[in-house]
Formats: structure tokens, sequence, C-alpha cells
């Protein structure tokens, strides 16, 4: 039997939890970056351009995001047992336009 060899390219790194979409563009930019196994990685690496959400920590278990666009809708997600959303933050807000909708994150 052949040896399991571990990739590390594959880790979600946690800051996919903690950046919105344009903070981790710009990291991918550095060239020191390169390897972070970020989840929205190959969707920006198509062409789509970071939807433009900043975080507001409004509690230690809630956040806000907002592209501050008048946003018409409102949408609030509810973390799992593991105080995170199903899919990295990152990634569920680059699904979303963001003239369109804010969103809430709460934990706990």
């Amino acid at each position: 039997m052949a040896p399991i060899e571990f990739d590390w390219r594959k880790i979600k790194t946690k800051l996919d939890d903690s950046l919105v979409p344009a903070e981790i563009a710009q990291l991918i930019k550095d060239a020191d970056q390169e390897e972070l196994p970020f989840a929205i990685r190959s969707l920006l690496a198509t062409g789509h351009a970071p939807v433009r959400f900043v975080s507001e920590c409004w509690s230690e278990d809630a956040n806000y995001y907002t592209a501050n666009r008048g946003a018409r809708s409102l949408i609030v997600a509810f973390c799992s047992g593991a105080n995170r959303l199903g899919v990295p933050i990152s990634y569920f807000l680059q699904m979303l336009r963001d003239d369109l909708y804010d969103v809430v994150v709460l934990r706990k």
C-alpha cells in the first residue's frame, strides 16, 4: 500500500472566515501569498471581480457585511455549532451581488 501524502495546499485557511473577498484578492496579489489555499482563489483567477463588502463587528457573536450601496435585502445567516457557516464567509459573500444584499452572520 502506498503511503498517503498530505497536500497542505488543500487545508482551508482561517482567513477565509475572517476576511472579505476584496481583502483576499489583495493578499493573492502579493507574491509571497501565492500558496494560501483561499476558497475563492479559483473564482478570482477566472476574472470575477471581488465584491466590495466590508465587515463590521457588531459583537462577539455578530458580524455585519455591507458594500454601502443601499441594498434592499438583508440576509441573516446562522452559524453551525462550530461557529462558522457551512462555507467560508468569503466564498459566501463572493456569490452575492453586493448592490442587492447586506448580510448579518450570527454565531452561537
